[in-house]
């Protein structure tokens, strides 16, 4: 058992070293062992996407999902299917990563970046929404929100937002 996690460990070690190729032989090792660890086929999607072999990591990064589901999976998979040029496929997952209670605020940014770069407005415009109603008591999105209406030159909608980010702020200053 300690040998099988020294391998992995080893791999994830040459890994951050740019020793990609020997990590990937270690990794390789560690599944013929143990074929069930998550962790092992996200280490091993991780040195595909640094060798540039965007579909063997996109593959072992499906695997990892399978086998546990986490939101850092779900960024890395969008991450892959983005440089793959799947934006269908990134922006799905990182909807369905975005569902979870557990989701970190990356998800979300992620989210509205891919968006942007997809040229998506009628989604965009949707997901702004969605977060103000998911976090109302935040200004972060009522200046996302804004800065968006702005750059459509949509004026009216984003004094709307940038004064409701600023009304949250100023309640929050009192509450304190």
């Amino acid at each position: 058992p300690e040998e099988k996690l020294t391998l992995l460990m080893d791999a994830w070690l040459m890994m951050t070293n740019g020793q990609l190729r020997e990590a990937l032989n270690l990794t390789n090792r560690y599944l013929e062992i143990d074929s069930n660890n998550a962790g092992a086929w996200r280490l091993r999607g991780r040195i595909y996407r640094l060798l540039n072999e965007p579909h063997h990591a996109g593959d072992d990064l499906q695997r990892s999902k399978s086998l546990s589901a986490n939101p850092a999976v779900s960024i890395e998979l969008a991450t892959v299917f983005s440089e793959m040029g799947q934006m269908d496929a990134a922006i799905g997952e990182l909807v369905n990563a975005s569902q979870q209670p557990q989701a970190p605020m990356q998800i979300r940014l992620l989210l509205e970046l891919f968006y942007q770069r997809s040229n998506r407005l009628s989604d965009l415009e949707r997901f702004y929404t969605r977060m103000l109603e998911r976090y109302p008591d935040s200004p972060f999105w009522s200046i996302r929100a804004g800065q968006f209406y702005l750059s459509k030159k949509d004026t009216a909608q984003a004094v709307k937002y940038f004064r409701q980010a600023w009304e949250i702020h100023r309640q929050q200053d009192t509450n304190d």
